[in-house]
């Protein structure tokens, strides 16, 4: 008999509840709820309690001397012996219980200054590589643009709006020039 905390297992619709593997790898994991059992893999069968108090499905009858908490062993005369797995749900999940952290977890001592400081400087320095970077931004609504280069150079910015507008401007003279030089 095998004895768990809750005492001597006992075979029953109860004892089938929960997530399973079968024995063959072809019909794979399942579930039993209440008395449906649902594979994976969609088959639907339906546990039936005997007259005798035995457990079937689909013919196979279960087997109360070779079962345990973990493992239902299910007979059919003609056909032999399969197994129902018992899964925990971490197993099901891939999750490594001895992983699990079951008491609170601490948190390290945080500087907030100096991640304060941190992300200023990682902020300035993204603001540096956008400024110096050749991508454009045409017609496109902007304020002005930041100079390029040192603080205390003078430079003269457009936006991606009148960049978009001095473009037009040359490309409609040299249309023009085009044209006549074409005719």
């Amino acid at each position: 008999i095998d004895e768990d905390e809750d005492g001597p297992f006992v075979l029953n619709v109860d004892a089938l509840q929960g997530r399973w593997r079968h024995s063959s790898p072809t019909l794979g994991r399942f579930t039993v709820t209440g008395r449906k059992v649902e594979f994976d893999n969609g088959l639907k069968l339906t546990v039936m309690v005997l007259e005798t108090g035995a457990l079937a499905v689909a013919g196979w009858t279960a087997s109360v001397d070779l079962s345990t908490a973990e493992r239902i062993v299910w007979v059919k005369a003609d056909k032999g012996v399969c197994a129902w797995l018992f899964e925990d749900d971490h197993m099901d999940s891939g999750v490594n219980p001895e992983n699990i952290t079951l008491e609170k977890r601490r948190r390290n001592s945080v500087d907030y200054r100096a991640l304060d400081e941190q992300l200023r400087r990682q902020e300035m320095a993204s603001r540096r590589s956008a400024l110096n970077s050749d991508e454009s931004s045409f017609g496109e609504e902007e304020g002005p643009r930041k100079p390029r280069g040192r603080d205390d150079e003078a430079q003269e910015t457009m936006t991606g709006a009148e960049w978009a507008a001095l473009h037009a401007k040359k490309v409609a003279k040299s249309m023009e020039f085009f044209q006549r030089w074409m005719l």
